[in-house]
């Protein structure tokens, strides 16, 4: 090997190595699960009471200010609790709406835009119905609407499912994997139907109870995916991996990925009236956030062919390393977590 190239060979492994260092410096400060709602749910209780429960993550944004505004005509009941849950706090309390009720009246979250996170609303009515909508810095009221029409119950789901897809590195890590490890190839839409059959059927499955498993031991095995599904890029760096295989790789995986999406799920909760609709909803947003990716790795593919041999091979390699010591971090975290 010529002298420059030995240098150029030398430059590219300290490259690598750099990036891989900086991103496992970083990773304690990635959140697997960008999405973490609030929630206030109201539930009629009785003669004009609802029940209120008011739930916000104790990690929040420094500064931010949420509270609920309920309509004037609502007094607060005497009592009240406040305490943790996992990772959030939930408050609960009674308010009394009177004969006028929460129909025609508007419920307010203020002070989203300060958080960086999307509130989840939940209003059970005495006739029965329960109404659900996402609010967000640019409309953090909600008029409760005499009937709440089917489409807003499937998009406020489908964006959640979106969000959680494009807000969840470890699931984009995946996902980048995935493309990598297929390349710019018609087995790239089967591979990744695959992935969208696996995650489908356990999010179906966890949210409905139909199966139980353990939301820590399921982050655990996330992350060893994203390990293993980047083990194969570099060990396949032509693409020469059967698709049988691949496909197997990405159902299977997919199994694991619905796991995490359900625990998503059910930190907010599906409307008792519309499970249907919303699961199908939130998984619709996941299926458009996964061909949102795809398209812009595919544009990101097509850009950099236009680049030298050796400069697409060092950009290939770099965020192998750096993806593959991310989730190396992340299955260990989370391996302490689970175990203490």
């Amino acid at each position: 090997m010529s002298a420059n190239g030995a240098c150029a060979s030398y430059a590219r492994t300290c490259l690598a190595l750099l990036l891989a260092l900086l991103a496992l410096g970083y990773a304690g400060a990635l959140q697997a699960h960008a999405l973490a709602p609030s929630l206030l749910q109201l539930e009629a209780v009785g003669d004009g009471v609802y029940a209120v429960k008011w739930k916000t993550p104790l990690k929040r944004v420094e500064g931010s200010q949420l509270s609920p505004v309920l309509p004037s005509h609502c007094r607060q009941l005497e009592g009240g609790s406040s305490k943790p849950e996992g990772t959030a706090l939930v408050a609960r309390w009674q308010v009394d709406c009177g004969a006028t009720g929460l129909v025609g009246s508007a419920v307010q979250i203020s002070g989203i835009a300060s958080s960086r996170a999307d509130a989840l609303l939940r209003i059970k009515l005495d006739d029965g119905r329960t109404l659900n909508r996402v609010l967000r810095p640019d409309q953090e009221t909600y008029l409760v609407p005499a009937r709440q029409p089917w489409y807003r119950v499937f998009g406020s789901y489908m964006v959640m499912g979106f969000e959680h897809l494009v807000g969840g590195p470890d699931h984009v890590l995946f996902v980048i994997a995935l493309f990598m490890l297929v390349g710019l190839q018609r087995s790239l839409i089967w591979t990744v139907t695959m992935f969208t059959l696996g995650h489908s059927v356990t999010l179906s499955l966890a949210v409905l109870n139909v199966i139980h498993f353990s939301q820590g031991m399921a982050e655990i095995f996330i992350a060893l995916s994203i390990i293993v599904a980047f083990t194969e890029v570099l060990r396949h760096p032509d693409h020469d991996l059967s698709s049988w295989k691949v496909y197997l790789m990405a159902a299977g995986f997919g199994l694991l990925h619905g796991l995490g999406f359900a625990g998503a799920l059910r930190e907010v909760g599906l409307p008792p009236d519309d499970i249907p609709l919303a699961l199908l909803g939130f998984n619709v947003g996941i299926e458009v956030g996964q061909l949102a990716l795809i398209g812009v790795l595919c544009l990101l593919s097509l850009a950099l062919l236009r680049l030298g041999a050796s400069w697409r091979g060092l950009w290939k390699q770099l965020p192998v390393y750096a993806a593959g010591s991310v989730a190396g971090f992340w299955f260990w975290q989370r391996v302490m977590l689970y175990i203490f």
